[in-house]
């Protein structure tokens, strides 16, 4: 949200941009608030317990595979990028570093792309 709000060329981008980020909020919330709503009438739980079925199953066969799948790959780049050849004249000090700074950046776009 921050980066489409500064780099928004006219008033009409900043606004739509403003407007995708409050009705996605929103979304979310009506979502989350559906899905796990009780109802006091016992005649509406079953169609509450399908909604609920529904969208976890959704989450499972969608979600979760996209993440886990994503995770794999980042993994894999992180672990090839690290045993490239240019890294085996670094101090251990050096490779500490450099491992901690891009696993920090990998963990920083993996959350993006998990909430995204």
């Amino acid at each position: 949200f921050v980066f489409s709000v500064a780099s928004a060329l006219t008033m009409k981008q900043l606004f739509f941009n403003w407007l995708s980020a409050v009705t996605d909020f929103f979304g979310i919330f009506f979502v989350l608030s559906w899905v796990f709503y009780e109802p006091n009438d016992i005649e509406l739980q079953p169609a509450f317990d399908l909604i609920q079925t529904i969208w976890l199953y959704r989450l499972y066969i969608c979600t979760l595979p996209l993440i886990f799948v994503c995770s794999i790959f980042l993994y894999v780049i992180f672990v090839y990028e690290e045993n490239w050849p240019s890294s085996y004249n670094k101090t251990a000090c050096q490779v500490c570093c450099n491992r901690f700074g891009v696993m920090f950046v990998w963990f920083i776009v993996w959350i993006c792309g998990v909430i995204a």
